[in-house]
């Protein structure tokens, strides 16, 4: 038998390409979790249960702000990050609405209720539960500016009670 010689096999390589797979897969690992874990913390106090926050809505007169989202959407962490992460932003949908976070994927008969088909969407309605405004959210930049007109004609909307309202999925 042949053996080859040491001058073509170095010592000691197939525990370097082992070392150095180990770390690469460590920092795959670590990147995963921090992209996991390193999400806008939302300004807003979301409500999760839907009959509880239409119940509030009702007691208190105000009407309901309804984000639809969906856990590893790239949208929706970017609407979180640009819009809901600002303290300004939660203050003033605390004072106006009933904040309603919902999962896409877990409320389909509140989503098909609605109409929603793609995450992220928004929708203001009365505490009757009718949809009052569910415009588009856009892509790109200015989903500030957008959310401030979207919440400035939901809530006049809401405060024209003599104008009704549409009913959901219509």
């Amino acid at each position: 038998m042949l053996e080859k010689p040491d001058s073509q096999s170095p010592k000691g390589s197939r525990p370097r390409s082992r070392w150095a797979v180990g770390l690469l897969f460590v920092l795959a690992l670590g990147a995963i979790w921090y992209w996991r874990n390193n999400k806008a913390t939302s300004a807003v106090q979301w409500m999760r249960d839907a009959d509880a926050a239409f119940a509030r809505a009702a007691r208190e007169d105000r009407p309901v702000l309804i984000r639809f989202a969906l856990d590893r959407c790239n949208a929706c962490d970017a609407l979180d990050a640009e819009v809901f992460s600002n303290p300004e932003v939660g203050r003033r949908v605390a004072a106006d609405f009933v904040p309603l976070s919902l999962d896409l994927a877990e409320s389909p008969p509140l989503a098909a209720r609605y109409g929603i088909v793609a995450a992220p969407t928004c929708v203001i309605a009365g505490p009757d539960g009718r949809e009052l405004l569910s415009p588009a959210v856009p892509p790109g930049s200015n989903r500030r500016k957008w959310f401030d007109r979207f919440t400035a004609a939901g809530l006049a909307l809401y405060r024209q009670r003599s104008t009704p309202s549409r009913p959901a999925g219509q």
